[in-house]
């Protein structure tokens, strides 16, 4: 069940009789805010009158809500209210979604305004999932939701990070696997493996550390990281590979152009000359995106690029990429590797 409401109003407010708590971790807390610092907000519970008040983290936090529709952001911002500020997305515990404008709300329930069922009221217990949109998420009608699969291309990384507690598994041609999880909002951990040992062969596993930093919120994105590699099975240290990294990504999540340099090793020796990257990634409606990952080797007799063009499906539980490969080596003949993946997301929603 989906119903979207659109006012033609100016300014929206929302009456409420408490503030709002969003944690970053999903969990909403109906609160009356007794005090912000630039660590942690004491708040009451919004039925609480005595007692100590309770402490929350602002590293835990998303942002607060006031009773009177204005907004407190991670930086400490106090933003006003605004239309789009109004409009919500709640998902309940029976699988429902219901777009709206939050006309009131308080401890146990909430009183959304949609469209095509007019008012509504939803007890907090049966709400799993709430969400207000980005003026930039309603496309057309459309609401564009967010990708958890942002922060990369069909491989290789860009300059954002998964958010704190987001994650998602990625599986290609069913024996890579890599699970990536947000430890922070700028520090994403990636572990993978290929499964070889199945087979009594020697198998390769790899973790993927990267460090995000935001030059320009949403628009100008610098990410350093590492793959750092080993095969299981094998004797010294002949076996470790890998390559340090640096992408700047240009745009926004949705939208953006990609540019990075790294230097690879293997064993104890490093590269000579640093391996290039172009990527790309268009988002072209709700459900699709358009990915292009390009590479150029220098192997010290040749350069050798890879070049691969391809689509991401983006469905709400899962993702699927399907992608052309092509090796560009001057002595070899043209070919075509196709690229299959599937994405799932864990973890924080």
């Amino acid at each position: 069940m989906c119903c979207i409401f659109f006012s033609s109003e100016a300014n929206s407010q929302i009456v409420a009789t408490c503030d709002t708590l969003f944690l970053k971790a999903g969990p909403v807390i109906p609160a009356k805010v007794k005090l912000v610092t630039a660590t942690e907000v004491q708040y009451y519970r919004c039925d609480q009158t005595e007692g100590s008040p309770l402490l929350v983290k602002w590293v835990d936090l998303q942002e607060i809500h006031y009773a009177i529709g204005s907004r407190r952001n991670q930086k400490g911002e106090i933003v006003p209210p605004t239309l789009l500020d109004s409009i919500w997305v709640i998902e309940t515990v029976d699988d429902n979604t219901y777009i709206g404008i939050i006309r009131e709300q308080n401890a146990d329930k909430i009183v959304l305004e949609t469209n095509n069922l007019g008012v509504i009221s939803l007890f907090r217990s049966n709400i799993r999932r709430m969400q207000a949109l980005r003026p930039e998420q309603i496309r057309n009608g459309e609401i564009w939701y967010d990708s958890p699969h942002a922060t990369r291309y069909l491989f290789g990384p860009n300059g954002y990070s998964l958010k704190r507690g987001e994650g998602y598994y990625q599986n290609v041609w069913i024996w890579f696997n890599q699970i990536s999880f947000g430890v922070t909002d700028r520090f994403t951990l990636g572990v993978g493996m290929v499964p070889l040992f199945f087979f009594s062969a020697p198998t390769p596993v790899w973790i993927t550390p990267k460090y995000s930093i935001p030059i320009k919120e949403g628009k100008v994105n610098l990410g350093v990281g590492a793959l750092v590699a080993t095969v299981l099975g094998t004797e010294g240290d002949g076996g470790s590979f890998g390559v340090a990294y640096g992408q700047l990504t240009l745009g926004s999540r949705d939208r953006n152009v990609n540019f990075g340099l790294g230097y690879g090793y293997a064993g104890n020796s490093w590269a000579n000359s640093p391996t290039l990257s172009f990527s790309t990634m268009q988002r072209v409606n709700k459900k699709l995106a358009f990915i292009s990952e390009n590479y150029l080797f220098d192997t010290g007799d040749d350069n050798i690029g890879l070049i691969s063009a391809g689509f991401r499906f983006l469905g709400r539980r899962i993702a699927i990429d399907g992608a052309l490969v092509v090796p560009v080596e001057p002595d070899i003949e043209f070919f075509v590797i196709p690229w299959l993946g599937i994405n799932v997301p864990i973890g924080k929603k």
